[in-house]
């Protein structure tokens, strides 16, 4: 199995990008960035999620993030795509 890693510098974001960013992402997963009440936190989390839904565009040519379920232990996977492991880490 390969492993491909990607990272982004991360940078201070205006109000504008953060909705923009946000807006990508599934209802869920905006839900619980937006609950989050350390700024930096959310910024990490924002970028975090943005970059698989860029990665998931790239990769795999998905436009529309997919559903996100989350394990027991809180770790996040793609419930329609089993066999494809991500690893958020901010």
């Amino acid at each position: 199995m390969a492993v491909v890693l990607y990272c982004m510098p991360l940078k201070d974001l205006n109000e504008e990008w953060e909705e923009a960013l946000l807006a990508r992402l599934p209802w869920e997963e905006q839900k619980r960035i937006n609950a989050l009440e350390n700024k930096d936190k959310k910024v990490e989390s924002l970028y975090a999620w943005s970059l698989l839904a860029h990665l998931l565009f790239c990769e795999f040519g998905m436009a529309v993030m997919p559903r996100v379920a989350r394990s027991d232990m809180g770790k996040p996977f793609l419930p329609e795509f089993v066999t494809t492991h991500i690893s958020l880490s901010h």
